[in-house]
């Protein structure tokens, strides 16, 4: 399950998949509330404070996590599916595995991050891999850089890969790797 950011559309991240050679399905499901000419996973209003933001993020990723336990009508996967994305994609799919651990096999996200309150309890086998620019002024790569240690401190397999000089984006050079990832994850 590849999951969009704030603003844009599933189509807008299908072209990331668009050539990849996966031997797998790749469901893109659109945010419920129209933004511009796209979609948002939330939107706490301007000025919000934090609480209200992991607030809408932690019920977002339950709404997800429900339609995840729901199944895709039609698919026959021969395990538990993968959850990445990029931007709010990314926080939940942070979100989703790490409250869910039961309902995924990895977990991949893009330029997103877990607020500390919404960080597991416990420990997991479920792999997080993490990709993130140090530059990206949109969403804060050191909150990300910290959520990922404070989860692997709670015992779970997490890699954090930093982009140097990167904004909110995904390059090449970022593409490329997220691409091994995921391929590997898909084996």
């Amino acid at each position: 399950m590849a999951i969009h950011g704030y603003g844009a559309s599933p189509a807008s991240l299908a072209g990331l998949y668009a050539d990849m050679p996966l031997n797998a399905m790749v469901v893109l499901p659109r945010a419920p509330q129209p933004k511009g000419e796209g979609w948002a996973w939330f939107m706490p209003s301007r000025g919000a404070e934090w609480s209200q933001y992991v607030e809408a993020i932690g019920a977002a990723g339950e709404r997800l996590a429900g339609g995840l336990a729901a199944g895709v009508p039609g698919a026959k996967a021969p395990g538990r599916p993968i959850i990445t994305g990029f931007s709010q994609g990314g926080m939940l799919s942070w979100t989703v595995a790490t409250a869910h651990p039961d309902l995924v096999s990895a977990a991949l996200p893009i330029g997103g991050l877990l607020p500390a309150p919404l960080y597991p309890a416990g420990p997991s086998t479920v792999p997080i891999e993490v990709f993130h620019g140090d530059a990206d002024t949109v969403v804060s790569h050191a909150m990300d850089a910290t959520a990922a240690e404070a989860v692997k401190s709670r015992g779970w397999p997490v890699a954090f890969h930093s982009y140097p000089g990167v904004g909110h984006t995904i390059p090449p050079a970022m593409r490329a790797d997220y691409a091994r990832s995921l391929a590997a994850v898909c084996r």
